[in-house]
């Protein structure tokens, strides 16, 4: 199976200025499990997913109105094209 048989190309994408809060907005309003986070330049910093928001928000010290994107986002995104196969992308991960 390919990556572009199971991958969406429509994705939220946010600042990394923008808050925990937003980025669960933007993943509730587009049903997504991520959303990509950018550089001021608009180029990619990392993602953040479903995951990381609930993580933050477990935390009793962390406000999501005041955390940012950037402090919980993963940096190390995995580029894939999607004519790659998925076992191929998965072995990466792993």
């Amino acid at each position: 199976m390919k990556v572009g048989e199971i991958m969406s190309g429509d994705f939220p994408a946010l600042d990394c200025d923008a808050t925990v809060a937003d980025v669960e907005s933007a993943l509730e309003n587009s049903k997504c499990s991520f959303a990509a986070i950018l550089k001021p330049d608009q180029r990619p910093f990392g993602y953040v997913s479903q995951v990381d928001v609930l993580r933050c928000k477990q935390d009793p010290s962390n406000n999501p109105k005041a955390v940012h994107a950037w402090e919980i986002c993963n940096t190390r995104p995995e580029i894939a094209h999607f004519r790659d196969e998925v076992s191929e992308v998965v072995g990466r991960l792993l």
